[in-house]
């Protein structure tokens, strides 16, 4: 998986060394995961550079300069709404100096509303037909946890006696798990990943009083 990351980062950035350099330190960050433990939560470095692929298509690249004092002093430049922006941040090593400045620049995009949110990474329409690939990008994006679905061998029986396929969707990071029924498993899996995209985003079931 680590290889498939860089190799895909390696294409994307036109095999730049600065920005594999990048990923490789933010992946190995473990200065930052024995601070913070294993969360994702604060992690300002990886939150920049989702946003900078998805903004300008690029990794931000980082540069740094010893500090008189001792550590390091790091600098990103993002392109912003707002123009080309440079932020700078000191820290007793290059990790730290890092983390800081994509703290500091990830507080600036919050405070002036340029950050993404989910609602941003969903289609014109959202649909059975979508929704199943829709989930599985939010989850490539860092957004929900991987999707998992159980599809039983059996049919059950709705109120009107009529059999049905049953799938259920979990998504362990929002604690979410819905189950649907459809008329074929295909069909069932694919409300079942609907289900959970609306109750992620707060939006209404489109398809509640239809036969699917």
């Amino acid at each position: 998986m680590f290889e498939a990351i860089l190799g895909a980062i390696a294409i994307d950035s036109n095999w730049n060394p600065d920005g594999l350099e990048n990923s490789v330190n933010f992946m190995l960050n473990m200065d930052h995961f024995l601070t913070h433990g294993l969360t994702e939560d604060d992690d300002f470095v990886g939150l920049v550079q989702q946003w900078n692929q998805k903004e300008n298509g690029e990794v931000p690249e980082y540069e740094f300069e010893d500090v008189y004092s001792g550590g390091f002093r790091a600098y990103v430049t993002l392109k912003t709404k707002r123009g080309s922006l440079r932020y700078h941040a000191e820290g007793s090593n290059k990790a730290e100096a890092r983390a800081n400045v994509a703290e500091l620049a990830y507080n600036d995009l919050d405070e002036h509303n340029e950050l993404f949110t989910i609602l941003d990474e969903l289609p014109e329409e959202l649909t059975l037909e979508n929704s199943i690939n829709t989930l599985q990008e939010l989850a490539q994006k860092g957004y929900v946890s991987l999707p998992e679905y159980y599809l039983p061998e059996d049919q059950v029986y709705d109120s009107n006696d009529e059999p049905r396929w049953s799938c259920k969707c979990t998504i362990r990071s929002h604690v979410i798990e819905e189950t649907a029924y459809a008329t074929s498993k295909k069909t069932a899996k694919k409300y079942a990943a609907y289900l959970c995209i609306c109750n992620i985003c707060g939006l209404e079931d489109q398809y509640e009083d239809k036969e699917n």
